[in-house]
């Protein structure tokens, strides 16, 4: 029987938890999903980020690969491992070759933009960051509550000075949402 699958990609977190309100709509739709959870153990690297996406999926026909924030960094690099029919970048850190993470940062003007941004909307730009304020502002509170509650860590240094290893971007079709009010990537 031909399976098509989405494999839903956390961020810098490693959380699959973030994907819970949007697996039941999935497999709804009668398709199956998998939320993958990330390594995130000091020296962790966007290949062993690769390793778990390949790991988790399984074996379907088809994969529609989903990517939030950083997990742009591995997911690209699982192309060529996957049948991936579709790469979807859901507010992403898109590299460019040979682009760490941590120089992501500064090529594409984030700090800038959200200093902007929180000037713009009323807020303190030098309060620093705040997942409640930057992330999670929106969130209904029974949702935010399941969310806090499940496993979450802060990303390596590693994951920062890894440089994206790809010559080129995979060539699969690639869609990239970009949500108007995001207070982190605005």
């Amino acid at each position: 029987m031909y399976r098509r699958s989405f494999v839903l990609v956390p961020g810098a977190g490693g959380n699959a938890g973030y994907w819970q309100r949007v697996e039941p709509l999935i497999q709804e739709a009668g398709f199956h999903s998998v939320a993958v959870s990330l390594p995130n153990w000091p020296g962790a690297t966007f290949a062993d980020h690769a390793d778990a996406i390949v790991a988790a999926t399984g074996e379907p026909d088809e994969v529609t690969l989903v990517a939030q924030s950083m997990g742009a960094f591995s997911a690209p690099l699982t192309c060529d491992r996957l049948p991936v029919s579709e790469l979807l970048l859901l507010n992403a850190m898109i590299p460019s070759p040979g682009e760490t993470a941590g120089e992501w940062w500064s090529n594409t003007g984030q700090a800038e933009a959200v200093r902007s941004n929180d000037l713009r909307e009323g807020r303190d730009p030098d309060a620093g960051f705040d997942p409640q304020i930057h992330f999670f502002h929106d969130l209904p509170p029974d949702v935010l509550a399941l969310l806090l509650s499940s496993e979450d860590a802060e990303p390596p240094a590693s994951l920062f000075d890894t440089a994206f290893p790809l010559p080129r971007w995979p060539g699969v079709r690639t869609t990239v949402l970009a949500g108007r009010g995001d207070r982190f990537f605005p």
